[in-house]
C-alpha cells in the first residue's frame, strides 16, 4: 500500500505545487520546475487523473493509518502535521478525531514520532508511566485519556494545563469514570455540571467536590448516593439527616449507618432495613429499638442465613465503631 500510494503521489505531485503537496518534489528539483504555471497546476488538479489520485492518496492515507504500529489512525498524522494544508493532512485529521475535544489535535512541539510511540506505548501498558512523562506529552489530550482509561486516578498525572481544563475532564469523566474529577485543579472541581456528572458516573465523586455548597446541593447528594452508598460520608450534616437520602444508601449497604444521626437511628423502617441485611446493625439502633421484638426476631433470621452461609463475612469488632 505504501508503493501504490507513492505510484499515486507520483501522477499528481508535479501539478500540486502550490498546495503543499509538492513541497518535497519541487525542493529536490530545479528552479525551473519548481516554478510551474498557475494554468498547468488548475488543469492538473481539475482534470479527471489529478482528482482520482488525490482521491486515490486519501483512501489508501487511511489504510495506512489503520496498519499503523500503534494500532491507531492517530500515527498517520506525523507526516500530515508538516503539511496541515494538505489534502492528506486534513484527511487524516478529519478521519482520526472522535469527540470534540480530539478534532483539532497536532503533534507536540519538541517531542518527535519516536518519543511519542515510545511513551504511547509505556502508557498502555501502564497508566503510572503518564507521571514519568515529559510535560508536553501530559498535556497532550490522547495519552491522558488513554492512561484514565485505565484508572480514573490518572487524571491526576497530567499536566496543570490539562487538569484546568473543563472540556478535557467533561471527556475524562466520560471514559474513565467519576473519580477523575478528583485529579482536577480546584477552579474545574467548583464547576456544578461537572461535579453532577461525575456523581452520576461514581457517586464517590463527591469527595472531590472543591466547593462546600455542591455537598449541601440535594440534588447532587441525591445522585450521588443513587450510585453508591460511600457518598453519604461526604454529604452536608443537614443531608444526613434527610431520611429519604439515608434509606436510600442502608438500602444498598447498612455499613451507612455509621454517617447516620442518633435520631434517625431510631427510625424502625431504616433499621429494619439494615438489620436484615446483618444482625451486627442492631447495634447501631437506638435504645428503644433494640429490645424491639420484631427487629430481634429479624436480627436472629438474618444471622441464621450467615450462619448457614459458606460466604458469610467474618466476624467483625464487636465495639460497634470499626465495621470495614
Amino acid at each position: 500500500q505504501m508503493a501504490a500510494m507513492v505510484a499515486d503521489a507520483r501522477d499528481v505531485l508535479p501539478h500540486a505545487g502550490g498546495l503543499g503537496l509538492g513541497r518535497s518534489a519541487s525542493a529536490s528539483s530545479s528552479p525551473k520546475a519548481g516554478r510551474s504555471k498557475p494554468s498547468a497546476l488548475a488543469s492538473g488538479l481539475a482534470s479527471p487523473g489529478g482528482t482520482a489520485a488525490v482521491n486515490s492518496i486519501r483512501r489508501r492515507s487511511l489504510s495506512l493509518a489503520a496498519l499503523s504500529p500503534c494500532g491507531s489512525p492517530l500515527d498517520a498524522s506525523w507526516a500530515a502535521s508538516s503539511c496541515p494544508a494538505s489534502p492528506l493532512a486534513s484527511t487524516s485529521l478529519a478521519v482520526a478525531s472522535g469527540p470534540d475535544i480530539l478534532a483539532a489535535y497536532r503533534r507536540p512541539k519538541g517531542v518527535s514520532p519516536a518519543e511519542y510511540s515510545t511513551w504511547r506505548a509505556a502508557i498502555a501498558r501502564d497508566w503510572r508511566h503518564l507521571g514519568r512523562a515529559p510535560l508536553p506529552l501530559r498535556s497532550e489530550p490522547r495519552l491522558v485519556l488513554q492512561a484514565v482509561k485505565q484508572d480514573p486516578r490518572a487524571f491526576a498525572l497530567a499536566s496543570p494545563a490539562a487538569r484546568n481544563d473543563p472540556i478535557l475532564l467533561r471527556e475524562a469523566l466520560r471514559v474513565g469514570g467519576g473519580l477523575a474529577l478528583n485529579g482536577a485543579s480546584d477552579d474545574v472541581r467548583s464547576d456544578r455540571d461537572l461535579v453532577l456528572q461525575a456523581v452520576r458516573s461514581d457517586g464517590r465523586a463527591l469527595r472531590g467536590a472543591f466547593l462546600t455548597k455542591h455537598r449541601e446541593d440535594r440534588e447532587v447528594v441525591s445522585e450521588a448516593v443513587r450510585m453508591h452508598w460511600r457518598a453519604l460520608e461526604h454529604a452536608a450534616d443537614d443531608l444526613r439527616a434527610d431520611r429519604e437520602i439515608v434509606l436510600e444508601a442502608v438500602k444498598q449497604n447498612w455499613r451507612a449507618l455509621q454517617w447516620v444521626p442518633e435520631e434517625l437511628c431510631a427510625d424502625r423502617e431504616i433499621m429494619a432495613e439494615a438489620v436484615r441485611q446483618d444482625p451486627e446493625a442492631l447495634r447501631w439502633a437506638a435504645e428503644s429499638l433494640r429490645a424491639d421484638p420484631a427487629l430481634q426476631q429479624a436480627a436472629l433470621a438474618a444471622g441464621r442465613r450467615m450462619v448457614g452461609n459458606p460466604e458469610a463475612p467474618p466476624p467483625r469488632c464487636t465495639c460497634g465503631k470499626h465495621l470495614m
